[in-house]
């Protein structure tokens, strides 16, 4: 039994039961992942009945269309939940209902209105919004006089998938109570209250349908999304080039003048120093400075970020295609930035370098470090399913686990990047099915990626991801607050380790040049052989 039958069920019960009412029989009672024998009222006799025996079972009555095995007005409720659309002759089965009902009772029938082939031993039917009237008719024109619909409607679909139609019907000497149990599913839609033609919250489309056309749209938003900043990468790109052009025509002008100084300088006669002195005053010299600080974002042209890691082996340079003011508006927007609501934290780039990766890869376990509140794992665990890794799971770790998220999609541990040992051993992590992509992304300091690097390299397979991610952080002039770093802990392990890891320049350079976030950071698995 699913779960939105189970709540259906336990709402009749609230709504219908009297306290006078002392008998429930169930019309197709064996238990299948649970009854409604459990939410029955206390004290009340319950009787189930089916074609086979099983549990929950009381009578086994073979033939369902045959008369049932009771004296007339017996029972004071008779339900039957997710039983009609295996019952190859339903319609005489709902006579036999009747006629083992109390004038003043009620009969409450549950059966889909949507979902898969499920042949229990058969699979014959679908009930539809005008089946309660259909059935009340049906009734009539058997001599059953007196029996009436009292309410029917189709409720929203649960875990389950299933889209529920519920139908319940009122003896002769039945009334309807207070409260229905439309008022009690305010989500439910196609809602008929009595023997009526009028129905509420008119849906003509199914819930499969209204679903799958609210996914569509989302992923063109998306896609129109990825265009945008496509467009926006390519602006800056132009901008770069056209910057670059400047600083290298200013540099020529200036080593035109340094060569004139120094020919002055040359010259034996003190008849020119008057000339040299003022030509000095007129010459404006370029100025080093650091790249973030630099006027109009020109960067020098010989990159100073390798020198800074003093020893350790630069395979390339780590500068990002990011330019200064470009780079610190982008930083606020990947702060401020959201997934379904919950803070995410990843930059629009990267997002779509690792939908291009799980697509490519189509990874067996993702692992996550440094969940914050949770926004990237929701996302990557959204990304698996869409391109079919249903059985991925999601392990993300942080020293806390962010509050409120729940999601069984994603399994969030508590630990750190700097002992993962004892964690992967007591959860048995390290039996996870490869490949394994795997993000670093807590503290960002030199010590925790070293960390991660070590750990990683030791139990990944060949072909695995490891992605040490916000390298960016020297551009943004931030790498002394680090000790260099994601980028000084790459250089340095590739440097000690170099059978380790190869740099994936295919997901580094995917929109130019470590055009990313994770300059030199996505890490693939050589061979151990």
């Amino acid at each position: 039994m699913h779960d939105t039958a189970k709540h259906a069920g336990r709402a009749f019960f609230d709504c219908y039961w009297h306290d006078t009412f002392e008998s429930v029989l169930d019309v197709g009672s064996r238990s299948v992942n649970g009854s409604l024998r459990d939410d029955a009222p206390s004290g009340c006799r319950f009787v189930g009945i089916d074609i086979s025996e099983g549990r929950g079972v009381d009578i086994v009555h073979p033939v369902p269309d045959d008369p049932m095995p009771f004296e007339p007005a017996t029972f004071d409720a008779i339900i039957s939940t997710s039983c009609f659309e295996h019952d190859r002759f339903f319609w005489l089965t709902f006579l036999n209902m009747i006629d083992v009902l109390k004038p003043h009772g009620y009969i409450y029938i549950n059966a889909p209105s949507n979902g898969a082939y499920h042949s229990f031993p058969f699979d014959n039917w679908r009930f539809y919004p005008d089946a309660g009237l259909a059935l009340s008719a049906w009734a009539g024109k058997s001599g059953r006089a007196g029996i009436h619909l009292i309410e029917s409607l189709t409720l929203r679909s649960g875990d389950g998938g299933w889209n529920d139609f519920v139908m319940v019907f009122g003896g002769p000497e039945a009334t309807a109570p207070d409260r229905l149990l439309a008022d009690v599913f305010p989500n439910a839609f196609n809602i008929r209250r009595g023997q009526t033609d009028a129905v509420v919250v008119r849906t003509v489309e199914p819930e499969d349908k209204q679903l799958l056309d609210g996914a569509e749209t989302r992923l063109a938003s998306a896609i129109e999304e990825l265009e945008t900043l496509r467009n926006q990468l390519e602006d800056a790109r132009r901008e770069t080039r056209a910057l670059r052009k400047k600083a290298k025509a200013a540099q020529r002008r200036a080593d035109r003048k340094v060569a004139r100084l120094r020919a002055f300088k040359a010259l034996p006669s003190w008849k020119f120093a008057k000339a040299l002195q003022k030509l000095r005053r007129k010459m404006k010299w370029p100025r080093r400075r650091h790249p973030a600080s630099c006027s109009g974002n020109i960067r020098p042209l010989i990159p100073e970020y390798p020198a800074k890691l003093e020893g350790s082996m630069v395979m390339r340079s780590f500068q990002t295609a990011f330019t200064g003011p470009m780079l610190k508006s982008y930083q606020a927007g990947v702060l401020s930035y959201t997934y379904k609501g919950v803070r995410c934290l990843k930059s629009p780039i990267d997002i779509a370098i690792y939908m291009r990766l799980i697509w490519d890869m189509q990874p067996r376990t993702l692992i996550e470090i440094g969940s914050h509140s949770g926004g990237s794992a929701l996302l990557f665990a959204d990304l698996l399913g869409t391109f079919g890794c249903f059985d991925t799971p999601v392990i993300s770790i942080d020293l806390k686990i962010p509050e409120g998220m729940e999601d069984s999609r994603i399994r969030f541990l508590e630990g750190s990047v700097l002992d993962l040992g004892p964690l992967f051993e007591a959860e048995g992590l390290t039996a996870l099915p490869h490949p394994w992509f795997v993000t670093e992304d807590s503290a960002h300091s030199y010590d925790g990626c070293m960390a991660a690097l070590g750990f990683f390299a030791e139990h990944m397979q060949t072909g695995d991801i490891l992605a040490i991610e916000d390298g960016v952080l020297e551009d943004l002039g931030m790498g002394p607050k680090y000790e260099g770093g994601p980028n000084r802990a790459i250089a340095d392990f590739l440097k000690a380790h170099p059978d380790s890891f190869d740099i994936a320049t295919d997901l580094c350079d995917m929109f130019g040049q470590n055009a990313t976030y994770n300059p030199n950071g996505y890490l693939r698995k050589k061979s151990t052989v």
